[in-house]
């Protein structure tokens, strides 16, 4: 997990995105609606994104980036692939905040890569990710 990225103050498109409670707190997560050309041909990965929802209201804090390490579902090969459920960014949110991440600080993007998946081990809540070993 790191802080990567240019500059501060990115926050989320509010259309499109869907809002999710974790542990209490509401956060706000958005996929891409379309694959960029590179996720299409499977050449990278199906990623999310995640901000505390009072942070979409006011001044921006830190948006979590989550790469799951897959193709998307509507990538154009047909490729092994997930979608990203509820519990999958549930997940993604605790082990950001255990690894660091500081949803209500300004800052770059916080990455959560296939790596961080792998390393949750079986009796971690949410979904494995496939092909994250």
């Amino acid at each position: 997990m790191e802080q990567s990225g240019r500059g501060t103050g990115m926050a989320l498109v509010r259309r499109g995105s869907r809002l999710i409670a974790v542990d209490g707190v509401e956060y706000r997560w958005r996929v891409r609606p379309r694959p960029t050309y590179c996720q299409g041909m499977g050449w990278s990965a199906l990623t999310f994104a995640v901000e505390r929802a009072a942070e979409a209201d006011g001044a921006p804090g830190t948006v979590l980036v989550v790469d799951v390490g897959t193709a998307r579902p509507d990538n154009w090969l047909g490729r092994p692939s997930m979608s990203v459920l509820p519990s999958t960014v549930a997940a993604a949110v605790r082990l950001a905040l255990a690894g660091g991440w500081e949803p209500e600080r300004p800052g770059r993007p916080f990455l959560v890569g296939p790596q961080e998946w792998a390393a949750r081990g079986p009796a971690a809540n949410g979904p494995a990710v496939p092909g994250a070993a």
